[in-house]
């Protein structure tokens, strides 16, 4: 009986050992997520992070620092890149080069310039502007500088394909902004919303200057580095978004001061830890689609839909576009599971297709040719600006990475 009970344990013992040993192993060999990435210009935009992660060590990347650590177990870096542009676009490149972050987040102060933004509030961008890259007009000794009659310019990139694109702002990643967004309702010191956070190496008071930046650009907010992060974000196709507390709100008379200053810095901060987590949790980065600089305007106004980079071809999500047409003419969009086809009608007009193909079936059933094929994203179908003109006849136009349709 005792030999038996010896035997029984040393077997046990055997599996015990030999199960441990295999979640070990299993645990080295899970490989831990890249780390996300977060920024701030200066000590009090990181100070919350830092507490946030508790331990951390601090790695310096030429006058760079770098901290890294955890919050809330999820691998965190947090970067200071110090104020301004130049600094900010330096601080990214070392960081995605050096440590490979899945996300970046920009954050920290701002100054409100749009009429819903006040002191504390907080705008999630969906788009960066660098707004001081103007042309002047010609203006001869002795005319004065007249800064509201000032045109902007387009930043040239070049894509992976040496193309060179023109581009206005620079879009958030849609699911980040979405994880931020979605966490609203934890921020105590005022509003959260989305807007256009416009950057420049300038700290405008001038209400005079702050209107035309919101009505001209559409500015939401402006600081010193969000745009800066964006194009280089963009550039190495990092996923991105950037996040202010405003600091101040001008046309409000709601002015900087040291404490408002610091205030918006750490509550900002705390904000932008329950963005990590949200972001962790809910954003599948396998799944994220490129985000770019492109814009698509229906007579003549912007639309809020982010366009697809296609092999250098700006593609459109239908169903969007179809909301969005549907102010002109009665729209539907059918999905037929057998055929895995889809339908897109117009007014009279109806253009079936299926992703992948460089064509389309008419209304009459006729094969008609476009330049580049529909593609299916995410269970999401989108179609060129091409498509759009031969299956329904409406007037586009490409110009930079603006895409125009005329409906009428």
């Amino acid at each position: 009986m005792k030999k038996v009970t010896a035997t029984v344990m040393v077997f046990f013992m055997v599996m015990i050992s030999s199960f441990t040993g295999h979640s070990a192993a299993a645990a080295a060999n899970k490989a831990e997520p890249a780390p996300i990435a977060v920024q701030g210009a200066l000590d009090a935009e990181i100070e919350s992070l830092l507490k946030a992660m508790g331990q951390y060590k601090t790695q310096k990347v030429g006058m760079y620092s770098y901290y890294i650590g955890k919050i809330d177990g999820i691998p965190v870096i947090v970067n200071r890149t110090e104020m301004g542009m130049v600094n900010a676009s330096t601080a990214t490149t070392l960081l995605i080069e050096t440590f490979h972050p899945r996300a970046i987040i920009n954050q920290g102060t701002a100054g409100g310039h749009d009429e819903k933004t006040h002191l504390y509030d907080i705008v999630v961008g969906k788009e960066q502007i660098n707004y001081i890259n103007t042309i002047t007009p010609i203006r001869k000794k002795g005319e004065g500088s007249k800064p509201e009659t000032w045109n902007m310019m387009t930043t040239d990139v070049r894509d992976d394909n040496d193309n060179l694109l023109k581009y206005k702002t620079f879009k958030s990643t849609p699911e980040l902004v979405q994880a931020a967004m979605s966490v609203k309702d934890k921020y105590m010191h005022g509003d959260v919303m989305t807007g256009t956070i416009g950057s420049a190496d300038q700290f405008n008071n001038e209400v005079d200057r702050i209107l035309w930046t919101n009505e001209v650009l559409g500015m939401t907010a402006e600081d010193m580095e969000t745009a800066a992060v964006a194009q280089v974000a963009n550039g190495f196709h990092v996923p991105f978004v950037g996040i202010r507390g405003m600091s101040d709100a001008g046309r409000h008379d709601e002015h900087w001061n040291p404490e408002s200053g610091r205030n918006a810095a750490i509550w900002t901060g705390e904000y932008v830890v329950e963005v990590i987590k949200a972001i962790d949790k809910q954003v599948n980065f396998a799944t994220i689609t490129q985000v770019n600089g492109y814009n698509l305007y229906v007579n003549n106004v912007k639309q809020d839909i982010y366009l697809l980079d296609y092999k250098g071809n700006a593609l459109i999500p239908v169903r969007n576009l179809a909301n969005v047409l549907s102010g002109t003419k009665g729209t539907r969009v059918t999905y037929d599971s057998k055929t895995r086809s889809i339908s897109f009608k117009y007014d009279t007009k109806t253009a079936t297709f299926k992703a992948g193909d460089s064509f389309f079936l008419d209304t009459q059933g006729t094969k008609q040719q476009v330049k580049s094929p529909s593609v299916s994203v995410n269970g999401k179908a989108y179609v060129s600006l091409d498509f759009v003109a031969k299956a329904f006849g409406l007037e586009t136009k490409v110009d930079g990475v603006d895409l125009y349709i005329t409906a009428q």
